[in-house]
C-alpha cells in the first residue's frame, strides 16, 4: 500500500515539476492539465456504454470489451450457481409470528 502512495506522489511531483517549469503562462499550463485529465478519464470511464457516443474510441472499447467476452466466455463454470431440482422447494412456507 505504501508503494502505490509513494508512486502517486511521485507522478504528483512529476506532474507538477512539468506544469511550472515547462509551460511559462497560465493557458499553457492549463492546456497541459486539461490534456492529462482527459487522458485519464478516458482511462478510466472506457466501457462498452461509450458506444453509444459516435466516436472511434468508444468503438474501439466496445470491441475490445467484446473480443474479451468472447474469449472467455466458454471458460465460465456456469452449472456452479445452478441448484439440483431435488433441493428447490417446491412451495413457499409462512410461519405464523
Amino acid at each position: 500500500m505504501l508503494i502505490i502512495l509513494l508512486i502517486e506522489t511521485i507522478f504528483f511531483a512529476i506532474v507538477v515539476l512539468i506544469t511550472l517549469y515547462a509551460f511559462h503562462t497560465t493557458t499553457g499550463r492549463s492546456y497541459f492539465i486539461d490534456i492529462l485529465c482527459i487522458v485519464f478519464n478516458i482511462g478510466m470511464y472506457t466501457s462498452p456504454l461509450t458506444v453509444m457516443i459516435p466516436n472511434s474510441l468508444g468503438a474501439l472499447s466496445g470491441l475490445i470489451q467484446l473480443s474479451l467476452y468472447a474469449t472467455y466466455y466458454k471458460t465460465t463454470n456456469w452449472d456452479s450457481d445452478d441448484m439440483s431440482n431435488s433441493k428447490r422447494p417446491i412451495e413457499v412456507q409462512m410461519s405464523d409470528v
